[in-house]
């Protein structure tokens, strides 16, 4: 356990320098923005880290030695709180007290950017390491019980298979060996794989107001395993990024109007798609 005892400071002297110095080395924007944020936790902890300041006061561990895990929070910042990926459309944002489903949480960005509204949050996250930071930042923030969390891959299936881990980004671990592959997956580890529907039996949930999916290619596999959560509108609003290397996105968009959600937004940008789809009414 990471020990979070230590007051944390604010970077002193030669902060504003080493931002320009960043920028000038040439790393982008969403690399350095989040550097004004960065506040500093003693390096004589168990994991010698610093942590993000989210904008609603939540904290995020950023490791110094675990470099993948690093990279892979910065870009998870970026996106959440620079390129606003989930936040496109207000009427899916997420409202007080709703039920929310983070599916590939990482180390648990987006839950902790909407754990000041929701009611109740179930964060999915199959990769050990990064499963290790996302319990430490739910403790870190005192977020217990209102957020669990489980070490599990989703998909169409109940058993194990095989997680491919990415040496540059850990967040962008996959069950496809194919995906980012010039990237290097030198680790792969044995996970266990259930399907939404039976998870969510198995908690008794009878609602899920917002699901956000982020499975490098694994989406459709996510979904066939909801057939039950989709067909019956257990969940009401999704959140979607679309792998395209592996996923065809119209796959993805017939499957959930096949089971009546409507496709609200299609925005397609290189190598991703980003859906947001909800129940019709």
């Amino acid at each position: 356990m990471v020990n979070f005892e230590n007051k944390p400071r604010i970077i002193g002297k030669g902060f504003i320098k080493r931002i320009v110095l960043l920028k000038r080395r040439g790393f982008p924007l969403h690399y350095v923005i989040p550097s004004l944020l960065t506040y500093e936790v003693s390096r004589r902890s168990l994991c010698p880290c610093r942590y993000l300041i989210l904008p609603n006061g939540f904290r995020v561990i950023l490791p110094i030695r675990h470099q993948n895990i690093r990279r892979g929070t910065l870009h998870t910042y970026s996106e959440i709180f620079i390129y606003n990926e989930y936040s496109k459309l207000p009427e899916y944002n997420v409202c007080n007290g709703d039920i929310v489903l983070d599916v590939g949480a990482f180390v648990g960005l987006y839950t902790l950017s909407v754990a000041d509204k929701a009611g109740f949050i179930i964060a999915i996250e199959p990769n050990i390491a990064s499963y290790t930071f996302l319990i430490n930042n739910i403790e870190l923030n005192k977020l217990h019980p209102r957020v669990m969390t489980f070490n599990v891959a989703l998909g169409d299936f109940e058993g194990r298979t095989m997680l491919y881990i990415e040496d540059w980004l850990a967040g962008s671990s996959t069950l496809f060996n194919s995906w980012h592959k010039d990237y290097g997956h030198s680790l792969s580890i044995p996970v266990r794989i259930t399907t939404l529907d039976n998870l969510l039996k198995s908690l008794g949930i009878d609602r899920i107001n917002m699901a956000k999916i982020d499975v490098e290619g694994a989406e459709l596999m996510v979904l066939r395993g909801a057939m039950e959560s989709l067909r019956t509108h257990l969940i009401r609003k999704l959140i979607i990024e679309v792998h395209l290397d592996i996923v065809d996105i119209r796959d993805v968009k017939g499957f959930l109007e096949r089971h009546n959600y409507k496709v609200d937004l299609l925005e397609v940008r290189g190598d991703t798609a980003l859906l947001y789809g909800k129940v019709k009414d």
